[in-house]
């Protein structure tokens, strides 16, 4: 299926504009379809008589008329009636025909519905967590693993060319501080008293990693009277093994969660190429690089930041800036289209001068996109669970998978707009009732298979469709199918618009109409001895497994089969 059923219908309209109105220039006219307000005044409604009076030159009354009247002729193998309501609405309603046709295509090419309907999306590269390896994740970079790796799936999923990478910001003050606090824990452990750094680095993680470091150079280090040892010395020892540790960790972490990287790149392979210097020579040849008390800094108030950036220090070192702009260079220089980052709530004022950089270099300013994963507040019985990153005490990715399921955990991350704020609820995300909105979707994909198999073992209907124009009058049924045949554009949507959290509630909404499709006395198939009725009412059940799946596999989560 090439085009989703928004474009079939879009494509109509415009044909009908073409043949309703010959003599006029209908091309920019672009008709919109919405859900109408009350579910009986049509399927679909489009305001396009309304927008098009402008360019028409007649009343939106006089437009709908004849729309209507050109769409009945023409659309017969999908619109069954077109009422005008209101100044010029119409409403569109669809054949029973119709519906059972797709209905039909969903169960006989399940793996695969919606599949590749932006197959010609420009390519991207999504960069999420990237995380400072210098500790355990937090809840916040969770947020951004969750919605990071389900937009790429979903990504993948209709067809766009998209990879996904996280940047090690494995080099500068941060890592150094990092391998003198492993060092100087692993001193104190051996009872020497020595103060530990200022601003170093105090989770209890720590002491892990400095035992880690000691096993591992225990030859360099055994023997050594450490009432002499230098605490550099240590440090410089000691921190290749504690970067990887700690960033081994993280992958355990996130593998734990069903999140994987097609790449995990290197801030130090920057520096070791040289490539902050080429990024500094190539923005000086723009000129937006001027010299200031023996700094180089760049322009970025020009581009809405709110004041100029250093990017070359007085002695020749690049700034952190400096080494971001060249990743997002190489990034570029690697043949994607657009960069979509996801970074977290104290970036936010990040973003104008890494676009700005990126214009400087030549590239349009849109191509770099970042998406913000606003603060996450931990709630338990309706009390904030208080974190704090002083003294390292906050709650990790890990002690959630610890205490929570990873499906839930995931879902519960991506439920609301990435740039809200989000209340996680621990005592619902451990509730195993249908209150979770996990358990509810899941429930309602293992009561399909539940009756699939309590029909093998019974009379073994064969899930066979319909064109019964009683059976789809029915709403419970009607309202199901629609949400089935809606589901490519809902996908296509969320993929251009990056609103992740409404393919988590759509997925909500259809295992909700599937359980007042089921418990619809009028919709009982095993039992039902009207076969014909039965069977499609089964055929029905099958397509809404078929969808549900298909969500569930894109946000990451499991489909059981019984509950």
């Amino acid at each position: 299926m090439k085009q989703t059923l928004k474009q079939d219908l879009q494509q109509i309209l415009s044909f009908a504009l073409k043949q309703a109105f010959p003599d006029q220039d209908c091309s920019g006219l672009i008709p919109r379809l919405e859900l109408p307000p009350d579910a009986d005044l049509g399927d679909f409604a489009t305001p396009v008589a309304l927008e098009g009076a402008k360019v028409l030159r007649q009343k939106p009354r006089e437009i709908a008329e004849k729309l209507r009247s050109v769409l009945l002729s023409i659309s017969q193998e999908i619109i069954s009636d077109v009422q005008i309501a209101g100044p010029g609405y119409l409403n569109l309603k669809l054949k029973p025909d119709f519906l059972q046709e797709r209905i039909t295509w969903i169960v006989n090419h399940q793996p695969s519905y919606g599949q590749g309907i932006l197959a010609d999306a420009p390519s991207i590269l999504i960069e999420f967590v990237s995380a400072n390896p210098t500790g355990p994740l937090n809840v916040v970079s969770a947020r951004a693993a969750s919605l990071g790796s389900t937009l790429y799936e979903l990504w993948k999923y209709v067809g766009i060319d998209s990879k996904s990478e996280y940047y090690i910001n494995d080099y500068g003050n941060q890592v150094n501080l990092l391998a003198k606090s492993v060092a100087c824990r692993f001193l104190q452990q051996k009872g020497i008293q020595i103060p530990f750094p200022e601003d170093g680095y105090q989770g209890e993680y720590i002491f892990s990693v400095a035992d880690h470091c000691g096993q591992v150079y225990q030859q360099q280090v055994s023997g050594r009277s450490w009432l002499e040892t230098d605490l550099e010395e240590l440090a410089d020892l000691f921190q290749e093994e504690a970067l990887r540790s700690l960033i081994d960790s993280q992958k355990r972490d996130l593998d734990a969660f069903g999140v994987s990287f097609d790449r995990w790149f290197s801030e130090r392979t920057l520096h070791d190429q040289a490539k902050p210097l080429a990024t500094l020579d190539r923005l000086e040849s723009s000129g937006k690089i001027y010299s200031e008390d023996g700094k180089k800094v760049f322009a970025s108030a020009q581009y809405g930041d709110d004041k100029d950036r250093v990017v070359l220090r007085e002695d020749g070192r690049p700034t952190y800036f400096l080494a971001d702009i060249a990743y997002h260079q190489d990034k570029l220089e690697r043949g994607f289209s657009r960069l979509v980052n996801i970074w977290g709530p104290d970036h936010h004022g990040y973003i104008a001068r890494l676009q700005g950089a990126i214009e400087a270099l030549g590239y349009p300013k849109e191509t770099l996109e970042v998406l913000i994963a606003q603060q996450v507040n931990l709630l338990e019985d309706g009390e904030l669970v208080k974190m704090s990153k002083r003294r390292g005490k906050f709650t990790t990715l890990k002690e959630l998978l610890d205490e929570i399921p990873k499906d839930v955990v995931r879902y519960f991350f991506i439920m609301r707009s990435a740039d809200s704020p989000l209340d996680f609820d621990l005592t619902l995300a451990k509730s195993r009732t249908m209150e979770n909105p996990v358990y509810y979707i899941q429930y309602a994909h293992a009561r399909i298979c539940s009756i699939l198999r309590e029909n093998e073992k019974a009379a073994q209907i064969t899930p066979r469709g319909t064109t019964d124009n009683d059976f789809w009058s029915h709403a419970s049924r009607r309202n199901l199918a629609l949400a089935l045949l809606r589901f490519p554009d809902d996908l296509r949507e969320i993929a251009l618009n990056r609103e992740i959290h409404r393919l988590a509630s759509n997925l909500r909404e259809l295992a909700a109409a599937f359980q007042r499709f089921y418990q619809d006395r009028d919709n009982r198939i095993l039992g039902n001895d009207k076969e014909p009725e039965a069977a499609a009412l089964l055929e029905l059940s099958v397509a809404v497994r078929a969808v549900l799946r298909i969500g569930l596999k894109i946000l990451g989560l499991g489909a059981p089969e019984s509950m």
